[in-house]
Order: C-alpha cells, then structure tokens, then sequence
C-alpha cells in the first residue's frame, strides 16, 4: 500500500480525533444524567445509586473500547504515522475528560487534606472541645443561679399579687442581671484562653482564623452569645412589665389567679410584654439546646426559661 499523503494523514488524525470527541461527549452526558438520577432516587453508596453506578461504568468501557479499536483500525490499515501511536493519548483524554471534572478536585483534595490539613486540624479539634466543654459547664452554672433565684417564677402572677410583690420582683430583677454580668465576665476570661489557645497551636495562619471565624459565626461561641443577649432582653423585658404595673397600680387587681386591668390600653401593653417574653424564652431555650447538643458526649438538656 502507498504510503498516505500528509493530508490524508491529517484528516485521518482529525476523523481519530473526532470519534474520541464523540465519545468523550456521550459518555459524559450519559454519566451527568445518570448521576442527576442517582441523586434523586437514593443516597450515595445505597441501592439504586450502586446500580446506576455500574450502569455507567459498563456504558463508559463499551465506547471506550469500540473507540480504541476504530481508531486502532484506521490507523494500522494506513500505516499512519508509522510506528507512532495516538491510541493511548486518545485513551488518556477520554478517561481525563470523563473523570477527571468529577472526581479530580476531591481526589486533590483528599491528597492535600492528608499531607498537610489533618494534623492541624485535629490540633484544633482538642482545642474546641475542650472549649465546648467549658461554655456548656459555664452555661449550666448560669441557669442553676438563675433558677435558684426563681426565675422566672418571681414574676408568676400570685407572686406579684402578694403583699409587697413588686418590690420583691424588682429586687429579684437587679440580682438576675448581676448574675447575667457575672457569666458573661466568666465567658470573657475563658474567651481570651480560647483563643490564646488557637493562636498558640503550632498549625497554619489560615487554619487559625478560620477555626476562630466557624466557632464565633455559628459554633458554641456563637450560640453562648445568642444566649446572653436573650437573657438580657428577657430581664428588660421582666423589668418594663414591672414598671408598666407600678405606673398602673390602682387600675389592676387579681382575680382567680389572673391579672384584671380597668383600662385596655394597660391589658393591651401587658400581654404585648408576655407575648415578647414567650418569644425571648423559646430562643433562649432553643439556642440552649442547639449549644449543648454539640457536645456529643454529655448530651443533657435542661431548658428552664420557657415558661407560660
């Protein structure tokens, strides 16, 4: 046979080229939509998602292989570029196009993870969970004294109804906002060896500020502080009840265990109070709850707030 002209040899490399194209596109396209079904009938590594799985790999084998031999085909019948082969570059690409935009990235990752992530990282990892234990062991001393104190049970009805009711309530007020004052400035210290602890590790800058940025954005920092904040509103709340009573003090009395008021508008401001401490004390209580269930060793929750 005589030997191809350089065209020939070109547009037979182009055909090559084309047919591995064609390939790489419908293998692809095969594998996306039978990963959108696998996603949408069934959770990773579980029936049906394994026999979508296998699907796409025999699917894939089969038109590599009828690619692999076409082009060795045309190839050897041409004697096109002598003993030079393109079947395992055409091989290479169709596997590298396939594969390569699914699972390269996680591969890199995974690989990068190990050298030079997880050692770090479970440094950090001792790090928080010994913080975490500190902000659930700070947390629950807080709401024993709280509940110590009888809060909120103070400002129960039949409490503010008894002889000198309000002055007790008020009193009770002062001292559940100095113990509120008292748990934060404990949470500062133990803040401030937080994150002297991060900042000590002998791990990457990087890892540093992310680890401090996750816990203080939507960790146990996070919820800690969400907890203050609500147990000062609700004190606030507690304590414009109080004067809204004292202003009004000849125009409510008790009644079965209610409160009566003479005037609407002072009904009115009283259950507007109520309605925002109930509110108050659920997202204390769910924010506590939230807290304490991150720590998956002593998983106890005690929500003493919500009250009706």
């Amino acid at each position: 046979m005589d030997e191809p002209s350089r065209l020939v040899k070109w547009l037979i490399v182009v055909v090559m080229l084309v047919v591995t194209a064609a390939t790489v596109w419908g293998t692809l396209t095969y594998g996306n939509a039978l990963m959108t079904l696998a996603v949408t009938y069934g959770p990773p590594d579980q029936l049906p998602q394994m026999y979508l799985w296998g699907a796409l790999v025999a699917v894939c084998l089969v038109a590599w292989i009828a690619t692999y031999m076409l082009c060795a085909l045309i190839q050897r019948s041409l004697s096109v570029w002598g003993g030079f082969s393109l079947l395992p570059l055409l091989l290479l690409a169709v596997i590298g196009f396939n594969f390569g935009p699914h699972y390269g990235p996680q591969m890199w990752a995974d690989l990068h993870y190990k050298l030079f992530e997880e050692s770090d990282q479970k440094a950090i990892t001792a790090v928080k969970e010994d913080n975490l234990t500190q902000i659930i062991v700070n947390a629950d001393m807080c709401r024993a004294e709280m509940k110590k104190l009888g809060f909120p049970e103070f400002m129960f009805v039949y409490n503010l109804a008894a002889p000198h009711g309000l002055e007790t309530a008020r009193d009770k007020i002062k001292k559940a906002r100095a113990i509120v004052l008292n748990c934060q400035a404990r949470d500062n210290v133990r803040i401030e060896k937080f994150r002297h602890d991060i900042q000590a590790l002998d791990v990457a800058e990087k890892a540093k500020a992310e680890a401090l940025a996750i816990e203080f954005g939507s960790g146990a920092e996070a919820d800690r502080a969400r907890i203050r904040q609500l147990e000062t509103q609700l004190i606030d709340e507690f304590e414009a009840v109080l004067d809204d009573l004292a202003a009004a003090k000849d125009r409510w009395y008790v009644s079965g265990g209610q409160l009566v008021f003479i005037r609407q508008r002072d009904l009115d401001r009283f259950n507007a109070h109520i309605s925002k401490i109930r509110r108050l004390a659920a997202q204390a209580d769910d924010a506590y709850v939230r807290m304490r269930s991150r720590d998956k060793t002593h998983y106890v929750v005690v929500a003493p707030y919500r009250a009706d």
